[in-house]
């Protein structure tokens, strides 16, 4: 819990994250998960497995 606490209360972890928020942001993320397969902004864990399916068959 000191670490976890240490690193919460840290300044840089504050500015890191809205870094990474802002740049998401910029790229169309807007809730999470979110990930981007080939290119393709792909959001939820159902529609990644819909999105990654025919490309690992495809690698088959």
């Amino acid at each position: 819990m000191k670490k976890l606490d240490a690193c919460v209360s840290d300044p840089t972890t504050e500015k890191t994250v809205i870094e990474e928020r802002d740049k998401g942001s910029g790229l169309g993320v807007k809730m999470t998960p979110s990930f981007f397969v080939n290119g393709k902004l792909v959001i939820g864990i159902k529609s990644l497995e819909d999105e990654i399916k025919p490309i690992l068959e495809e690698k088959k």
